[in-house]
């Protein structure tokens, strides 16, 4: 009997050492397979993301810096308000012809705090651009008018003009024009 008896209990023993050994630790291994294929699935996004990021810089140098300049001009990266109104202004000297009354929305008064970049954005989040609108009086002949409307048509920041206003003013010839615009600027 005990030839019949202790093989079974052999056998017993084996399979609860499998239910409370081994089957413990078989599931933590296969737990571990499954962390590392989401870390290598990780890795190698990685690595792809790094490649574009190559080709991309690649693209990027091949462009003259002069371009570059240019095309940063054309669509910022920020607000740049305080820039936008001195190029509007050198504009119009240009053309004999004074800024006045120039007023935009104050969330974008610190064009380089990151906080009026965030208020800026929270406005359209949709959009991946800011607009920006600015409203500005000048006085002047209306063939000076022209001359600035033409500077602002020509000129490499996209600027719309959404609306301008005449009025006459006492002297013969001068009026009074009040621009209200548009800018565009991309969001980061």
């Amino acid at each position: 009997m005990f030839k019949f008896l202790f093989p079974i209990i052999l056998i017993g023993v084996a399979v609860g050492g499998f239910f409370v050994f081994t089957n413990p630790i078989r599931g933590e291994i296969l737990e571990l397979k499954t962390t590392v294929g989401a870390y290598t699935k990780a890795l190698d996004n990685s690595r792809e993301l790094s490649e574009v990021r190559d080709q991309l810089a690649s693209k990027r140098s091949s462009f003259a810096e002069e371009d570059l300049d240019k095309l940063e001009k054309l669509l910022p990266d920020s607000v740049e308000n305080i820039k936008l109104v001195l190029e509007i202004e050198q504009m119009a000297a240009t053309h004999g012809m004074a800024l006045k009354n120039v007023e935009y929305d104050p969330a974008f008064a610190d064009e380089d705090s990151k906080d009026s970049r965030g208020r800026a954005d929270s406005f359209d989040t949709n959009q991946e651009y800011g607009t920006f609108e600015l409203v500005f009086t000048t006085e002047g002949p209306y063939d000076r008018f022209l001359g600035l409307l033409r500077d602002l048509e020509y000129s490499l920041r996209i600027v719309d003009v959404k609306n301008i206003e005449f009025s006459a003013t006492e002297q013969k010839d001068v009026y009074q024009y009040t621009f209200t615009i548009n800018t565009y600027w991309l969001k980061n």
